[in-house]
């Protein structure tokens, strides 16, 4: 069985929190573990996570960059939501299911790349990310 994090020491004044280095040894990134982290500038999700839940980096508005684990299957309703710092999000083809808002009101991405097995987007996903353009 795997571990998860969730609800550390940090959750509540966490807005000082620059970088975190999550250990291989989990493999769920749990809901609010760094909700509204605001200093978080980048994450690397290490191969072992296979599941991102709801709201686990909502309004880290600081967030910069993401590097998803290449193992990653799903990731949960709002769970980077108000993540207004990101520029560009690659969703590692992993990846077969993204849950309702969960890039919602992330301004500033411009670029995303998706993966070829997704069999799963719900509403409101990418909702007022303004910055984003279609191109078909």
């Amino acid at each position: 069985m795997g571990w998860s994090i969730s609800k550390l020491c940090w959750y509540n004044n966490c807005a000082g929190i620059t970088e975190v280095t999550i250990p291989s040894t989990i493999t769920t990134i749990a809901s609010y573990a760094f909700y509204s982290c605001t200093g978080l500038k980048s994450i690397v999700i290490p191969d072992s996570v296979t599941k991102i839940e709801f709201n686990a980096f909502n309004s880290c508005s600081g967030l910069t960059s993401i590097t998803f684990s290449k193992n990653l299957t799903s990731i949960g309703d709002s769970a980077f939501m108000d993540c207004t710092g990101l520029k560009s999000v690659t969703i590692p083809d992993s990846v077969t299911s993204i849950e309702s808002g969960a890039f919602r009101n992330c301004s500033g991405i411009k670029e995303l790349i998706l993966s070829n097995h997704l069999s799963k987007i719900s509403d409101r996903t990418f909702e007022n990310c303004s910055g984003l353009k279609c191109n078909i």
